[in-house]
């Protein structure tokens, strides 16, 4: 839909001449309209009519509303604010004009539907419009009326509104953890599929590359023991929940590298942990970053431990190099190897980034959903645009 405005230098009781063109660079239209290049209107008059999709230059998809609006001097609504967002619904806000008028009109479309209007009392000052369509483009308008004449400040309302979920009651990763507006980075409770019942305590990576990150795996001290056999790594180390998170939607894989100052990164557009049928195999994405594709080599691997050799060496990599991973023969990343062990091949390795004689002293392994970032960008487009 396309809103044409005339406010100025108009005066009451005179008749105008009005024709619309589309311009794209050097080439302009001919006149909109079906039979005449232009309509007469008088002052006050509204006039809606359909143009050819030609005409507008492909701006709708079948057809525009043109609308001309000859607004009056009454004073009209001030300060038009979202106050609160959901899925479905907003909630407005305004400043009431000091003058005496009869009524409010609120005008909200989507895209380029037909529009709709709602008349509200004059003693109002908010609004929570209901029912609206998820993840749509709206136009809100408001202004006051007078009889037949209609405010001069109908354009103080004019916003563009992208409905968007918030407020998840039980958010299934970090990034809809993120969307609750939970920025600090720390542990929170995700529950697998959205589903109450199936609550993880998990950490949200809330800073890096724009937060939303899982962290599944952290390196940092050699405190922990992780050379342990396949039903502690099926249990306590999460191949069943990683199975399971990335068996909720389409996941995208980061590893941060720290060694001192030294920093880099690698991320996969694609990653899901498949289920112990598969032996947990990884499958796993393009890769872009800085830490170079060492893991790509891994792709397709089932997950080994000492008791459970799934790789395809003739001999027992995770025995070998006291550990567990997705060893194949055997490895150029070794993130579960031991902490601190500069011997070839037994430490944390990345090897297009530190080869296969130097552990890397913190690692992060870390999820996110692919359309995370579309969706973060929509949730800041929720906002006013004036």
């Amino acid at each position: 839909m396309l809103l044409i405005v005339l406010n100025q230098g108009l005066e009451r009781g005179k008749d105008y001449e009005v024709s619309v063109v589309a311009v794209r660079g050097t080439k302009t239209s001919p006149p909109a309209s079906l039979n005449e290049s232009s309509y007469s209107l008088s002052y006050g008059q509204l006039l809606q009519y359909r143009i050819d999709s030609r005409k507008c230059m492909c701006m709708c998809n079948k057809y525009c509303n043109i609308t001309f609006i000859f607004l009056s001097d009454i004073e009209g609504p001030r300060d038009l604010f979202v106050v609160k967002a959901t899925d479905r619904a907003v909630t407005l806000t305004w400043t009431r004009p000091s003058t005496p008028f009869d009524h409010y009109v609120i005008f909200y479309t989507k895209n380029s539907d037909q529009p709709k209007e709602i008349t509200l009392s004059s003693d109002m000052d908010s609004i929570t419009v209901r029912n609206l369509s998820y993840g749509s483009d709206y136009l809100f308008l408001l202004w006051a009326e007078k009889g037949s004449a209609r405010s001069a400040t109908s354009l103080i309302g004019h916003y563009i509104f992208f409905a968007e979920e918030k407020n998840i009651a039980f958010p299934k990763d970090c990034g809809q953890v993120m969307m609750n507006e939970n920025t600090e980075s720390g542990f929170y409770d995700v529950y697998l599929f959205n589903n109450q019942s199936q609550p993880l305590n998990v950490y949200c990576d809330m800073t890096t590359d724009g937060g939303g990150w899982l962290v599944f795996q952290r390196r940092q001290n050699g405190n922990t023991d992780f050379f342990r056999n396949w039903k502690e790594y099926k249990k306590g180390f999460g191949l069943q929940n990683l199975n399971q998170l990335t068996s909720q939607g389409r996941y995208k894989l980061r590893v941060d590298l720290r060694a001192g100052i030294e920093t880099a990164y690698a991320q996969y557009s694609h990653f899901i942990v498949g289920n112990e049928k598969t032996f947990y195999r990884l499958q796993l994405g393009s890769y872009s970053g800085t830490a170079g594709d060492s893991l790509s080599y891994h792709q397709n691997s089932a997950f080994s431990t000492s008791d459970r050799d799934h790789d395809m060496a003739t001999t027992n990599c995770a025995s070998s190099y006291k550990a567990a991973w997705w060893y194949k023969n055997c490895h150029r990343v070794n993130l579960n190897g031991k902490y601190n062990e500069n011997t070839y091949s037994q430490g944390i390795n990345w090897y297009h980034w530190k080869g296969h004689e130097f552990s890397i002293p913190f690692v992060e392994m870390k999820m996110r959903a692919k359309n995370f970032e579309k969706t973060l960008h929509r949730m800041r487009r929720a906002s006013i645009v004036q």
